[in-house]
């Protein structure tokens, strides 16, 4: 769901704001892929925690998203909407105007990677906690990371991007 908060919110702001629709077709099918896929598959291989017996039972009929959890979903999408959009207005990271949109699409995607990570600890402040512990969702990312790369620099004119310089 903080995929698709932020996805409507970036792409609605940058409409509205006069920029041109941050993502492709395509890409937006690409982040969508590795979003609901890979790192959600990972996400049912967490092990379970050693305090899990000592919460309280739940009614079964509490909805599964909690208010707690919807509070969380929409601050996580309006964050990173915030850093994306920090990078549209203020192009942080000095890219030429070629750039941007490819600077734009994998900012987007590594937040949505870091998402991931913060969905493994629902009632913990900290994504750090326990990160060793799947180590399914670590290779996952890496591989992630690497297709990106890989997408990015090598199939420019199907993903509509341009090659970055190694720093970006």
């Amino acid at each position: 769901l903080t995929v698709n908060v932020s996805a409507v919110l970036i792409v609605f702001v940058s409409v509205l704001c006069g920029f041109p629709a941050p993502f492709g077709a395509l890409q937006l099918l690409w982040i969508n892929i590795i979003m609901d896929g890979p790192p959600a598959l990972t996400l049912g291989l967490e092990p379970v925690r050693d305090n899990l017996m000592r919460n309280s039972p739940v009614d079964r009929k509490t909805s599964i998203i909690t208010k707690g959890l919807w509070f969380k979903i929409v601050s996580m999408g309006l964050i990173a909407s915030g850093l994306f959009f920090t990078q549209l207005f203020f192009n942080i990271l000095n890219g030429t105007p070629e750039q941007e949109r490819t600077i734009l699409f994998n900012l987007f995607v590594i937040l949505q990677l870091f998402n991931a990570f913060n969905c493994r600890e629902i009632d913990s402040q900290s994504i750090f906690k326990n990160i060793l512990s799947n180590k399914s969702m670590i290779v996952v990312f890496g591989i992630t990371i690497a297709i990106q790369i890989i997408m990015v620099e090598f199939f420019e004119s199907v993903f509509k991007t341009v090659a970055l310089p190694f720093f970006m």
